[in-house]
Formats: structure tokens, C-alpha cells, sequence
């Protein structure tokens, strides 16, 4: 058996494994228990900022080659991530942790009743913000582990997140000669993060040279050095090895967010050219731990990637007016007040805080106070709050306002203080005051408010609604975005948060099965992310989706036929989740299943045909070939159309030969209506010598010609055969069956590909065979990743249409 060869080697490789030597050392405890042994896990992986337009430019450009193949060669669809509002981190993941949309109403925002500025990267904060969540609802990361996570999302262990820096306890009571044990382990780990460390340093410095020539300011020049090497190296390399412990472990749901584009975007801007570079090491990463992902014995891991959000290349308010917002609007509206009762207003960005939380401080102090974050005044319920992060200032006044003084606010913030947006409650509406005026916000007006048609507008329009709503929004919401050149109120070059283009559509790279039987959504969104997620954690579906022929009219079949080994992978586990995700992701309406379970008890005594064709959907029909045990061992046929005048037979016994038991084999036959056409479908497994499958072959075609002689007669338009028929090619079995019909493989242009074994197909034994009236408009072996371990066989999926006339 060529799957207890590859078990072997698999065990061998996973008894050297580092990370399950270095779960031992740290006496890390497993969290999969047996019963669960392959059950659904998930590794979500986010890369921070990256939007839609700057991802295809990256596989356009080659920077991210493994996303690249992975997206040719796994069955994965890409689309549209719709951020909602405000586009930044902190509400994006409350809407995917805990499905609650506008979760906070921007990354830093000023609170009433706590009388103080929010801001999320703050541990505090994001307890307090993360608590309110989970009273409405358990976070999706229950079980699991969080990496660089503005929030826990109710997960087991959190590292390197704004509430749980480093490793949060995981090496507390750890004996030393065990930890330099563990660090031995990961020594070549350790060297590649140095090596690349060192790279980026020199790469830091001479960026850090053209940022000067640039005019930029030497401090923030200085204090990015630091940062970019802490997040874009040294935490994502840290995150790796943490995720890699997590899936020797077992963990249901893992969750990273990678960290060094965003950093870079923000600094240099979004489509700069070191931004992209730290795309070419989150891929290099997403390499490695993919193939942990496809090795792990403690659970059938899913990976699925998202951006949060993107980024606008902006200018900077404080460059382009002289005066930070906080400075501009007091002056505005307190004139009177002398400059030293002003706050000291911030203008650092992001980057400037994570380089205090990541590492920063021992920088800033060698550079005294230079770094400090300001102070504001006493007396903080008396005074105007301005909290402005990104392109999004939020104002509150220490004092109610009428409609007209609100009015008249908007009207002085757009024409004197020269913002090109302005969002407020006004007559119990929310508007709109830009440079054209005043503005309801409604889908309609959205185009006129904003400059530009949003693929979503009507998402969008609610979203705005929802923010100016929001608590803790203030009474107005300043934003910085314009169609032509939009602004950001701190120091920096790229910017989210606002309701511009990029920065609302990152990007979503999820497996075809991720959306269950329902097909992929162009956009989607936290929310709809949130739901997906449960739904395969759970191995369970938002929705069944049985197609009938009403509901769907197309002259386009797909047909797909695949032994399937009892569902036991060349890893040695049964699992028909990984046989249901394989289906899923080829979208095949009819299916023909070999080496089928039924109540066995190798394989658990699960009804292997009746859980698969319930999770997809389909109509089925189970063929018992003989007894195992007390249970039986067969075919399946699944469709989307009805399962009409069906036969099932059992071949005539062959007389064994040299000692050789023979087994039983047989076939399936089903007619079924396909959009009004009438098709025969056969699937069948056919024996193992030669003089067996020639008659087995004379069988079938016996029964095929004498279709129209059984009453009622019924005029066949189109055949299908599926099924492992142990033959190859150039055997006289294959020759006599393929008689009047046409192998698909060879139909369409190209080499045809093997099917067996499944790690390295070297011989094709699987085949579809259809009747001349079919026009083949593509074939494909199957041969991903997650299939090459689900069976010690490949699925052959082709894609037919009956041409019109026929």
C-alpha cells in the first residue's frame, strides 16, 4: 500500500520536527483532543493595510510569487474585502472577531464618559472597548491563539497583541536548560532573523538618508529605524515560529496580522517601493507556514489571507495649513484663549506608537524627549477634544450645539480650516459639508459627497450613518479625503481610516470551499467574514444550497470522479472533511465516488456517502458492493439533478487466479434529466487483472446498448462513464470501453496528467469517458495540495456542454 509508505515517512519527518520537540521541552500541553484528531482548523492570516490595487501591482511585479501559485494551483478565489468605517484596524476586527460593525468610530477617539482620548493600541483601551464586545457576543478566536492583534477576540492566548505584549506568560516557569534547548532548536531560525535584521538595517539607513534629502524630519527618520525592524523582521519571524507551536498543538483557530507593510505604507507611502519589499518576507513567511499547515496531524488546517484595509498616498494637513487640526480649530473657535492654554496637539502616526509598543523606548530615551507623547490641559471636560489619527479627526465640544451652531461649525471648518469633509448629526440627519455645500448622506447624494462611484455605495452609506451615530464620535467627524489629493492629519505619507476608494477595499484570498455551496462574493466583509469563519469551525453550513434545474439553467456540466480510499488520506488519518472540502472547491454537479465506507469500522462507522452528499447538497445514491464487517464498502453517485431510473449492479464473478481472492465490482447507472437532455451516468470501479476488467468492460457496454429495449424506451442524447477503472491507456480493457466514446483527457490540448498515486501520479487509472454528442471546453486533474493527502487517488473534474442542436 503506497499510503502506509508515505505514513511512514511522514511520522518519521514529524518525530524530527522542531516545533514538536520544542512543544515537549516547553511542556506546552496539546489543545486537539483525540476525538478531534482532523477536525477543522484555521489559520487566518491578515497582512495589515495592503489594498486590493497594491496587491494585484505586487503579483504583477513578482513580490509575492507563493500567493501567486497558490491562487493558480489550489482552487483559491480573490476578491474585494470591504473595511466598513472608519477603515482601520480596531473596527475592522471587532466586525470579524465579534460581527459587531463600527465597533469603535476611529482609531483614536475621545470618550465622555471616561473623560479621556482613547486610543487603541493602548492596553486599557482595547480592554475596555474588547469587554464591551463580549458582553454581546463570544469572540470567533475562543480556543485559539491571537498574534498582533489590536484585540484577543476571546482567544486562549494572545501574543505580541495591544492587551498582551511578547509571549504572555507561555515561557513563565520554564527551566532554563530547556529554554536553551528550545533556542538551539530554532538556531538556524535565529540566524535567518538576524541575517535579515541586518539587511533591513542597511536598508533603513539608506532610506533613511533619502527621507532627509526628501525634507522629512530627522526625528521621525530616527525613530522609524527601529520600528521597521522590529515589525517587519523580528515580529513576523516570532509570529511564525509561534503559529507553527500552535498547529503541532492543535489549535482550532489561529490568527496573525502581519504588521510590515502597513508600517512601511504609512512611512513612504502605499505603493512605494520599500512597502512592497516587505511584501516579498511576509510571502517568503506565508511559504512556511503553509507547509506546517499541510503537515499537521492535529488538524485539517485551512489558510485563509485578507487585508484589513488599504491605504490612500495622502499629504499632510499639518505640511499643507502650517498648524496641526487640534492647533487650527482652537484657534478657530477660542481665539481668545492664549497660546499657552492650548494642548500640545499630537502629530505622530501609527508608526510612532508601535515603535513604543514594539520596542521604541529604549531608542527614545537616548534622544531625551524628543519622542514624548504631548500632554494635553487640565481640566478636560472644559476644553475642545480633537482626537485625529489618519485622515479622521473626531471633534467634540465641551458644550452642546444647536442645529444652526452646528451649521455654522461645518461651514467655518470647510472654508476656514480648509477640510474638505465634513460629517455631523444636523436635523435629525446625518449630512455632509464639503466644498459644494451641504449634503444629506444618502445612497444618491454619495457620489456628489465623496467624488467617486463605490463599487458598495449603499454598504458604504450606512457605514457613514453608523459612524456619526456612533457614542463616541463627537459632534463632528473631520475627514481629510478628496478625490484629487487626499490629506491625513498627522505626519505621514499613506493613510486609512477614511471613506476613500483604497483604503476601503483591501483584499480577501480564501479557499473555494470557504464559501460552502454558495459561490464566491466578489465583496464581502467583516461581518460575512465572521460568518464564514463560524461556519467552517463548526464543519457546518450557513445554508444548504440543493440547485434545482429551475434555479440554474445552463448548457454547462461538470462532472468529477474520484476514489476516494475510504477517505483515508496518504497521512493515514480517515477524514471526510478534507474529501468535502476538495469537492466543494471543484463546484462539480455531478459526482462519482469510488471506494466508498458505509458504518465501517475503520473509518469510524460513519455513512461516508450520506455526510458527503449532505454537506454539498446534492441528491445520492449509495451502491453496497460487498460486506466489511458490519458495515459496507461501495460507490456513490451524488447530483444536482434529480437521481432518476437508477440501476445498480454487481459485475459477474471472476474466477480467481493464482491464489488471488477476487473481490466484488460493480457499476452504477442513473439517467438523468440535465436542463431538459436526457443523460446516462455510469460510475464504476472496475478489478485488478486484466481478463476481469475485459469483461467487466463487456458488461457495461451490454447494458448501455440495450438502454432503448427496456420499457418504457427512452431516447439517450448524451453518455458519462466515471470511475477508477484500474486501467491504463494502453490496456485492451480501456481500448474496449473507450470504443465510441472519447477520453476527455485526450479531447482536450495538452498531456494528459496521471491520477495515481496521488503524491506523485505517475499513472492515469481514473478516466472519464463521454459520447461523441459532448463537446469537452476543459479537463483537469486535481492535484492540490489538500488533495494529493486526502486520498492515495487525484479527482479527474471536466467541464462539457452539449452544443445547441444536439
Amino acid at each position: 500500500m503506497i499510503w502506509k509508505i508515505e505514513t511512514f515517512f511522514r511520522r518519521v519527518r514529524r518525530s524530527i520536527n522542531r516545533s514538536e520537540w520544542a512543544r515537549r521541552l516547553l511542556e506546552l500541553p496539546f489543545i486537539a483532543r483525540p476525538e478531534e484528531s482532523l477536525g477543522p482548523g484555521l489559520l487566518m492570516v491578515q497582512i495589515d493595510g495592503l489594498a486590493k490595487v497594491q496587491f494585484e501591482q505586487a503579483l504583477a511585479n513578482g513580490r509575492l510569487p507563493f500567493l501567486q501559485k497558490i491562487l493558480a494551483r489550489e482552487h483559491y478565489v480573490d476578491g474585494v474585502f470591504y473595511s466598513g468605517l472608519p477603515s482601520s484596524t480596531p473596527a475592522v476586527q471587532g466586525e470579524i472577531f465579534y460581527g459587531k460593525k463600527t465597533a469603535v468610530p476611529a482609531f483614536a477617539f475621545y470618550r465622555k464618559d471616561a473623560q479621556k482620548v482613547f486610543k487603541m493600541f493602548d492596553a486599557k483601551s482595547a480592554l475596555q472597548v474588547e469587554q464591551a464586545l463580549q458582553r454581546e457576543k463570544a469572540g470567533l478566536l475562543a480556543g485559539g491563539s491571537s498574534y498582533s492583534n489590536v484585540y484577543l477576540g476571546g482567544a486562549d492566548e494572545g501574543h505580541f497583541c495591544s492587551q498582551q505584549l511578547g509571549w504572555a506568560g507561555m515561557l513563565e516557569g520554564v527551566k532554563l536548560w530547556r529554554l536553551l534547548l528550545v533556542f538551539g532548536l530554532f538556531f538556524p531560525s535565529l540566524i535567518r532573523i538576524v541575517g535579515l535584521a541586518v539587511l533591513e538595517t542597511l536598508l533603513a539607513l539608506v532610506d533613511f538618508v533619502r527621507g532627509l534629502v526628501l525634507g522629512e524630519s530627522l526625528i521621525k527618520e530616527l525613530k522609524f529605524i527601529p520600528t521597521r525592524i522590529s515589525v517587519s523582521i523580528i515580529l513576523r519571524e516570532w509570529m511564525a515560529i509561534g503559529a507553527k507551536l500552535d498547529m503541532v498543538r492543535g489549535f482550532p483557530v489561529i490568527h496573525l496580522n502581519f504588521l510590515g507593510y502597513d508600517e512601511q505604507a504609512h512611512r513612504r507611502g502605499p505603493d512605494s517601493f520599500f512597502a512592497h519589499w516587505t511584501l516579498k518576507g511576509i510571502d517568503r513567511t506565508l511559504a512556511r507556514l503553509w507547509k506546517a499547515a499541510h503537515r499537521s496531524h492535529r488538524r485539517n488546517y485551512a489558510i485563509w489571507l485578507y487585508s484589513d484595509h488599504g491605504q490612500e498616498r495622502v499629504e499632510s494637513y499639518l505640511g499643507k495649513q502650517g498648524a496641526s487640526l487640534q492647533k487650527k480649530l482652537e484657534t478657530l473657535f477660542y481665539p481668545d484663549i492664549s497660546g499657552e492654554q492650548l494642548g500640545r496637539e499630537d502629530n505622530w502616526g501609527i508608526s510612532h506608537w508601535r515603535g513604543t509598543y514594539l520596542g521604541g523606548h529604549k531608542w527614545q530615551r537616548w534622544f531625551g524627549g524628543l519622542f514624548d507623547a504631548k500632554s494635553s490641559r487640565a481640566n478636560d471636560s472644559e476644553q475642545l477634544h480633537v482626537a485625529a489619527m489618519g485622515p479622521l479627526g473626531l471633534v467634540t465640544f465641551p458644550h452642546e450645539l444647536t442645529d444652526a451652531e452646528k451649521l455654522q461649525a461645518a461651514q467655518k471648518m470647510s472654508e476656514q480650516a480648509r477640510l474638505p469633509l465634513v460629517f455631523f448629526y444636523y436635523e435629525a440627519a446625518v449630512q455632509a459639508y464639503t466644498r459644494k455645500g451641504l449634503f444629506p448622506v444618502t445612497t444618491a447624494n454619495l457620489d456628489k459627497i465623496l467624488g467617486y462611484t463605490h463599487p458598495v455605495a449603499e454598504w458604504l452609506c450606512e457605514d457613514i450613518i453608523r459612524l456619526v451615530e456612533h457614542p463616541d464620535s463627537g459632534d463632528f467627524i473631520c475627514s481629510g479625503w478628496s478625490a484629487d489629493k487626499p490629506m491625513s492629519f498627522p505626519l505621514e505619507n499613506g493613510a486609512h481610516g477614511g471613506p476613500g476608494l483604497h483604503e476601503t477595499q483591501g483584499f480577501y484570498l480564501l479557499p473555494r470551499d470557504a464559501f460552502g455551496n454558495e459561490p464566491p462574493q466578489p465583496i464581502i466583509r467583516g461581518v460575512i467574514l465572521h460568518e464564514l469563519s463560524r461556519a467552517f469551525l463548526q464543519h457546518k453550513q450557513l445554508r444548504h444550497c440543493k440547485v434545482s434545474v429551475a434555479q440554474k439553467r445552463t448548457r454547462s456540466l461538470r462532472v468529477l470522479t474520484w476514489n476516494i480510499h475510504g477517505c483515508r488520506g496518504m497521512d493515514g488519518q480517515i477524514s471526510t472533511h478534507r474529501v468535502i472540502r476538495v469537492l466543494r472547491q471543484c463546484e462539480a454537479d455531478i459526482i462519482a465516488l469510488q471506494e466508498v465506507d458505509q458504518h465501517v469500522e475503520r473509518s469510524h462507522r460513519y455513512d461516508q456517502s450520506q455526510e458527503i452528499a449532505a454537506a454539498l447538497g446534492k441528491d445520492h445514491s449509495f451502491h453496497s458492493i460487498r460486506s466489511e464487517g458490519d458495515g459496507r464498502y461501495g460507490l456513490a453517485l451524488l447530483s444536482k439533478f434529480p437521481l432518476a431510473d437508477l440501476e445498480e449492479r454487481i459485475f459477474t464473478e471472476y474466477p480467481a487466479r493464482q491464489g488471488r481472492v477476487a473481490e466484488s465490482r460493480g457499476f452504477q447507472r442513473a439517467l438523468l434529466h440535465v436542463n431538459g437532455t436526457p443523460v446516462v451516468v455510469v460510475n464504476t470501479h472496475l478489478g485488478l487483472s486484466r481478463h476481469e476488467r475485459m469483461q467487466q468492460t463487456h458488461e457495461i457496454k451490454d447494458v448501455l446498448q440495450n438502454e432503448t429495449e427496456t420499457p418504457p424506451p427512452v431516447e439517450i442524447s448524451a453518455t458519462i462513464i466515471c470511475g477508477d477503472l484500474n486501467a491504463l491507456p494502453t490496456t485492451a480493457a480501456y481500448k474496449n470501453l473507450t470504443t465510441g466514446l472519447l477520453d476527455v483527457q485526450k479531447v482536450c490540448p495538452g498531456k494528459p496528467s496521471g491520477t495515481f498515486p496521488s503524491k506523485r501520479p505517475i499513472m492515469r487509472l481514473d478516466h472519464i469517458l463521454v459520447s461523441p454528442e459532448w463537446e469537452v471546453d476543459a479537463v483537469q486533474v486535481v492535484s492540490t495540495q489538500l488533495a494529493r493527502v486526502a486520498s492515495d487517488h487525484l479527482p479527474v473534474l471536466v467541464e462539457l456542454h452539449l452544443p445547441e442542436g444536439r
